[in-house]
């Protein structure tokens, strides 16, 4: 009987151990992977082609088998924070709900940065379980980043969870050339504690809206660069209310912040910071307290449709080389009105020359309620066309003297002949952004 029973259990453990072989191996080795590599300058190339990547925290369904909101928001890549729960020793059952969110994401065309357990990274630092997730699905097309950590300088053993995350990073970096690691975070996780060297790409999260000031989300993009040159820093930007953890607000699409103008203001703000890339965070609706859909929000979900579709024409742009000294326009703002008082924020851009033109993107970003701008140019322009859409808003007649499309052009401006082919000055209200491009004259 003892000896039946030994056998018995014999062949069960073979049994379940060739199984679980099974669901390791799959059919990993046959499928190809996306190559992911970072540029010297920070940008990221995926299969080669040079990218300025829109990513999201999760499909507005909270599904891991539906992708449409993403789709419809033209997002690049998605993270799920499904996979950093605890693995409580099931590898099986993590392969099988990766494999399965890696698959519908390729099917969708969606790229992946994938998070691991936070038992087996953060706590135990375990290398080898670690390893067999990681190969299990290192091979799989969606998979595009290794989402290594979330806030991790916020555990109660900051310093110990740095040591447990960089000795899973050595091995990711030995068994997965492919993928790129990412840690999201503020300074807790990257100034407080380095856990800079445990990851290729930062993505800085400040949430700054409603109360600022604005400057925070930009200086944390901006600093992370400068003291980490080697690094690739993307941008985290809000698309969630502070308010929606209590139960007795409830926010309306009129009421929501960020608004619609803010949520833009946020991508081109970051953009000007040095972003390489821009994600956007909103809440889950399974969160106790948070009860709403993204999409269910009007103007919301709209903005960050209509970012997604500007992002996808001004892509191009933006990988493209800012001006010399030389080539750059000289953009100068002053106040009309008291300081808010609580912000410093001010008003910010960014420039890009592409196919003989200079991009220029200006946002007021943050509180500051009437800002007069100026921008000089190094050439007389032809004429200036307004993205995403392309539309010629302000150009020369033949007297040199400006005809500007009022309706179109998203600021006021001083009267046209106050301004000149060569030097425009108009007012940026509170989170106004505009992107213009400069054809120069033959």
């Amino acid at each position: 009987m003892l000896i039946r029973f030994a056998v018995c259990l014999l062949v069960a453990c073979l049994l379940t151990l060739t199984t679980i072989a099974g669901i390791l191996a799959d059919d990993t080795p046959s499928r190809r992977p996306t190559k992911v590599t970072i540029d010297d300058d920070g940008f990221v190339r995926v299969n080669g082609k040079r990218r300025y990547l829109y990513g999201a925290f999760r499909d507005p369904s909270d599904s891991i088998t539906e992708f449409a909101g993403l789709k419809q928001a033209r997002f690049d890549l998605t993270h799920e924070y499904l996979f950093e729960q605890q693995l409580n020793g099931d590898v099986e059952k993590w392969v099988t709900r990766a494999r399965t969110y890696l698959r519908g994401a390729e099917e969708h065309g969606v790229g992946v940065a994938l998070g691991l357990p936070r038992d087996v990274v953060e706590d135990l630092g375990d290398v080898e379980t670690a390893r067999k997730l990681v190969e299990a699905v290192k091979n799989e097309p969606a998979l595009w980043l290794w989402y290594l950590s979330d806030e991790p300088g916020r555990r109660p053993e900051p310093k110990k969870v740095a040591a447990n995350l960089n000795k899973v990073y050595r091995m990711i970096k030995q068994v997965d050339p492919n993928h790129p690691v990412v840690i999201c975070g503020t300074r807790a996780e990257f100034f407080s504690v380095n856990n800079a060297d445990n990851a290729d790409i930062l993505w800085p999260n400040t949430y700054p809206v409603p109360d600022g000031p604005w400057h925070w989300t930009m200086s944390e993009t901006s600093s992370y660069s400068a003291r980490w040159p080697d690094k690739s820093v993307w941008s985290v930007s809000q698309a969630f209310d502070w308010r929606i953890g209590d139960r007795r607000n409830v926010i309306t699409d009129r009421t929501h912040r960020p608004n619609a103008k803010e949520i833009r203001a946020q991508v081109h703000a970051n953009i000007a910071a040095g972003a390489r890339s821009s994600v956007f965070y909103w809440s889950p609706k399974r969160l106790e307290g948070s009860k709403y859909d993204i999409r269910k929000l009007p103007s919301i979900w709209k903005a960050v449709c209509d970012i997604g579709d500007e992002l996808k024409v001004l892509e191009p742009v933006l990988l493209a080389p800012p001006p010399t000294e030389k080539q750059a326009a000289r953009v100068r703002f002053e106040r009309t009105v008291k300081e808010a008082g609580r912000t410093k924020d001010n008003v910010y851009h960014w420039q890009r020359r592409h196919n003989g033109s200079l991009y220029v993107g200006i946002v007021n970003a943050g509180h500051e309620r009437r800002m007069k701008v100026t921008v000089e140019l190094p050439f007389a322009f032809q004429r200036v066309m307004q993205y995403p859409k392309g539309l010629t808003v302000i150009q020369p007649n033949e007297d040199a003297e400006l005809t500007i499309d009022y309706e179109r052009i998203p600021v006021q401006f001083m009267p046209a002949e106050s301004n000149s082919p060569r030097k425009l000055d108009f007012f940026m209200y509170e989170c106004d952004t505009v992107v213009w491009r400069f054809n120069p004259s033959d």
